[in-house]
């Protein structure tokens, strides 16, 4: 079904929480950077087990250690990306919610425009690594490292217009819809 919309401009207004979405979604979902925390705590952790259950001297102490850095260093690691993401969100100001740039998506590709007006680009369809539909927003990667985040509701076309078009322009296999986070 084709869409009748020619072009579709969005002003993109961000705030602290569509960038704390964006952010979690990225590593958690799309790059599925919970796995390596995972594998680790798993493996000190049957690690630990064996030392607590081998009864040789000074095994226990070797488990607990284990056991507590097989625990604690995921931790401080999604700790330590979540301070990241705060100091990010105070380095753009984005507390309150301003804007940040628009983008227009047009028959040739889509039109990207710093808020200060100094930076423009022009992206074709073809260049553009990814979109994903995510509850809320779509995520337009232009590469796999960077992507402009579009909020439901600031464009002058429906959420379901802007998805529509980007799956009729952007070739196959590279609109991902996500159900939910």
């Amino acid at each position: 079904m084709a869409s009748s919309v020619k072009e579709i401009t969005i002003p993109v207004r961000l705030d602290a929480a569509a960038f704390r979405r964006f952010a979690l979604f990225n590593v958690f979902r799309r790059q599925r950077g919970w796995v390596r925390p995972l594998v680790f705590c798993c493996i000190f952790t049957a690690f630990s087990v064996v030392c607590l259950l081998s009864g040789l001297p000074q095994s226990q102490l070797l488990g607990g250690v284990l056991l507590a850095v097989g625990l604690g260093l995921p931790l401080v690691y999604i700790g330590s990306y979540l301070s990241q993401i705060l100091a990010q969100i105070k380095k753009a100001r984005l507390k309150p919610a301003r804007l940040v740039y628009t983008v227009k998506l047009r028959r040739l590709g889509v039109h990207v425009e710093q808020a200060e007006g100094k930076d423009r680009a022009e992206l074709p369809w073809e260049k553009l690594y990814a979109a994903c539909r995510v509850r809320g927003a779509i995520y337009l990667y232009a590469t796999p490292g960077s992507a402009f985040l579009l909020p439901d509701g600031q464009g002058d076309a429906a959420p379901e217009e802007t998805w529509q078009l980007l799956t009729q322009y952007m070739p196959e296999g590279k609109c991902h819809l996500y159900r939910s986070f």
